[in-house]
């Protein structure tokens, strides 16, 4: 016996009346067999049957097709839900980091703003010292020339040292006390 495109040549004589294949692809077979009588003439003529084997449903081309295509789409969505997840750690760094930004910029605005008020507060308390001592003409053109005289110095400092500065030489003391 032997099956067209399975096997090579024939096999070799057997007794046994029964044949398995056991792994044969899809496809179209033709079977070949030749008998032999008791004493031991083959007979002319073999016999031949000719049979398909239908493609299991996993060796269809449709399976194999939906098969990639599922594959593709479980990747794809793999993909998106890492995008998703990197999406919103990047999200949430940004907000800690525009929420700490935030903070930072309120408590410069309010201790800058506090700056400014306390230093209108002393300017204004100067301002009444003056007008009650009567030099206030003289205290503000010496600040004028100061400012003039020494412009780096004016930059580098804050405004109350300054002015605290120019009223110790409008008194004409190193402290600047005036009572």
């Amino acid at each position: 016996y032997r099956l067209e495109n399975v096997d090579q040549a024939w096999s070799e004589p057997t007794a046994v009346r029964e044949v398995d294949y056991t792994n044969v692809p899809p496809g179209r077979f033709t079977f070949h067999v030749q008998a032999r009588n008791s004493d031991g003439a083959w007979n002319g003529q073999e016999a031949a049957m000719t049979f398909d084997i239908e493609p299991a449903f996993w060796q269809n081309r449709t399976y194999r097709l939906f098969g990639v295509a599922g594959v593709l789409l479980l990747g794809w969505s793999f993909y998106r839900l890492r995008l998703r997840q990197l999406t919103a750690t990047a999200d949430l760094r940004y907000s800690e980091r525009l929420a700490e930004r935030t903070r930072i910029a309120r408590e410069l605005h309010d201790t800058l703003l506090q700056s400014f008020q306390g230093l209108m507060l002393r300017l204004q308390l100067v301002d009444e010292l003056l007008v009650l001592l009567g030099h206030k003409r003289t205290f503000w053109c010496r600040i004028v020339l100061w400012d003039h005289a020494y412009p780096r110095q004016a930059h580098k400092r804050n405004a109350s040292r300054h002015i605290w500065r120019a009223w110790r030489m409008l008194r004409g003391t190193k402290t600047g006390r005036y009572l």
